[in-house]
């Protein structure tokens, strides 16, 4: 008997010595299985109070895709045609963001429905605004329109705020187009002319994009009536307040060898920052930070896996087969180590407003 706990107590302990501080999370707790579905492709997933939001992509047209109510028992309570549509963002317990290439959109739940509450169109021929990414906020709309002629040392696109109409109006030559977002049964959607004396520049980079970049597209987070935008190609964080306060955060430190993207916690606040060598394509390693105040980064954690987004403390990791998609949850706080190794703080430069 004595023999066999020995030999528990060795395998334990080499065990402990094999994955070191440097395991993904600890033992103590697995992942949560969130969700889990068969033959489907999930590209968003946003925890909504008693509710969840599934965003599914479509092979057949990546234009067209669905979006799906969940209740606590993960049962579909509704589902609603999207359009173009990347990326949810949450910006309430009841109200979330639909990144968009022509529209900003804003979405309710309302006693178990997804209904427009309110929306933006700045398609038209020709469009005004060339806007390739839509983000709509209670008080910004942000675009993203792309430089004509940039050369290779040239920046790629403009990120801007635009005003909202005082008065808006619904365009009747458009009402046969809107089969999605249920726009026909739903009229408060709204349409104006918008020309470029109604935007303010929020960021306009200089210089050629840094390298490498995975993600093209900006990414926005909304928390605390806070709206973040990543701009992965130039490592940009940008932080606007409601009352239009600006703050510009550049994230140079690693060098061009080192790819970086951003989180927001919907729920507490926090801003994260994830690094990780595009180089390593198998086995590869993340690094997750913390964001201090004073805008350095503190390596906190190192995963397995980039996480699908961050939200109340947990980091969402999705595993895909080839026939299946699941979704699992891992506790950031008392999971691992707090500090599995003495990085030393990485400056990064306080805040600046442009």
């Amino acid at each position: 008997m004595q023999s066999s706990r020995l030999i528990i107590q060795v395998i334990f302990l080499v065990s402990s010595i094999l994955l070191g501080p440097f395991s993904s999370f600890a033992q103590e707790e697995g992942p949560e299985l969130v969700y889990g579905c068969e033959n489907c492709k999930v590209t968003s997933y946003l925890p909504m109070g008693d509710y969840k939001l599934l965003l599914f992509s479509n092979d057949r047209n990546y234009l067209r895709r669905k979006l799906y109510l969940l209740d606590k028992q993960n049962l579909i309570v509704d589902e609603m045609k999207v359009e173009s549509s990347s990326h949810l963002v949450r910006l309430s317990e009841h109200t979330f963001s639909v990144l968009e290439i022509s529209m900003g959109i804003i979405i309710q739940i309302q006693n178990g429905r997804l209904q427009v509450k309110e929306a933006y169109d700045l398609y038209d021929r020709p469009r005004i605004i060339q806007t390739a990414h839509m983000f709509l906020t209670p008080y910004h709309l942000f675009g993203m329109t792309p430089i004509e002629g940039a050369g290779e040392n040239d920046a790629r696109y403009v990120l801007y705020s635009i005003n909202r109409p005082l008065m808006p109006q619904v365009n009747p030559r458009r009402m046969g187009y809107y089969g999605y977002y249920r726009m026909r049964e739903n009229p408060p959607f709204h349409y104006t002319d918008i020309s470029y004396a109604d935007t303010v520049t929020i960021f306009r980079p200089k210089g050629p994009p840094l390298e490498p970049s995975e993600s093209f597209y900006i990414k926005f987070w909304y928390a605390q009536d806070i709206a973040y935008s990543w701009l992965p190609d130039y490592k940009t964080l940008i932080a606007m307040h409601a009352d239009n306060d600006k703050q510009v955060s550049t994230f140079t430190s690693y060098g061009k060898e080192t790819e970086m993207l951003a989180y927001i916690d919907y729920t507490r606040g926090d801003s994260y920052m994830l690094t990780w060598d595009p180089k390593i394509k198998e086995g590869r390693t993340y690094t997750l930070h913390e964001v201090q105040k004073n805008k350095t980064l503190k390596p906190v954690y190192r995963l397995q896996f980039k996480p699908m987004l961050i939200d109340d403390g947990y980091a969402y990791q999705s595993r895909v087969g080839e026939r299946r998609f699941d979704l699992y949850r891992h506790a950031l706080k008392g999971q691992v180590r707090e500090k599995m190794q003495d990085f030393g703080a990485v400056s990064v430069g306080a805040a600046q407003n442009l």
